[in-house]
């Protein structure tokens, strides 16, 4: 089920483009076709598997991270980082450049354990607008401060 503002005007969210296709097919079947085909993501993994396209999850391997390039998504694109040997001590990297979206601490991202195989997994939210790939690398942290 896929639930959107009546109109433009009842959206109060800071999201640009989906105000825009609100003003222009509010009520349609294009906001669903626009959501389906903005969300078919493209993945190309350097290091690490991808087990689910949608959400994204991506298998790490535990002595190399992970590595990959993602094109497509739209608004908040959910990534789950799986098989992660401990809930700290790694940073996601987008384009090369430390990524942070804290402003209290641990903002934007959780974790999660797995009693079944004693692993962890991170999930952060990247702001996505469908067009261009964006490259993703999660490996241990470095004390470089996000900038």
């Amino acid at each position: 089920m896929v639930i959107f503002p009546a109109d433009a005007k009842a959206y109060y969210g800071p999201n640009e483009p989906f105000r825009e296709a609100l003003a222009a097919g509010a009520d349609t079947w294009r906001l669903v076709q626009r959501e389906a085909a903005g969300n078919a993501l493209r993945v190309e993994t350097r290091r690490g598997t991808v087990p689910c396209l949608f959400p994204l999850v991506v298998g790490v391997d535990t002595n190399q991270g992970a590595q990959l390039a993602v094109q497509g998504g739209l608004g908040w694109l959910p990534v789950t980082f799986t098989g992660l040997a401990s809930h700290r001590g790694y940073e996601l990297r987008v384009n090369d450049r430390p990524f942070s979206q804290a402003i209290h601490g641990n903002d934007f991202w959780q974790t999660d354990y797995d009693s079944t195989t004693r692993s962890w997994s991170h999930t952060f939210n990247l702001p996505r607008t469908g067009g261009q790939s964006v490259q993703l690398a999660l490996r241990p942290a470095t004390t470089d401060k996000p900038r």
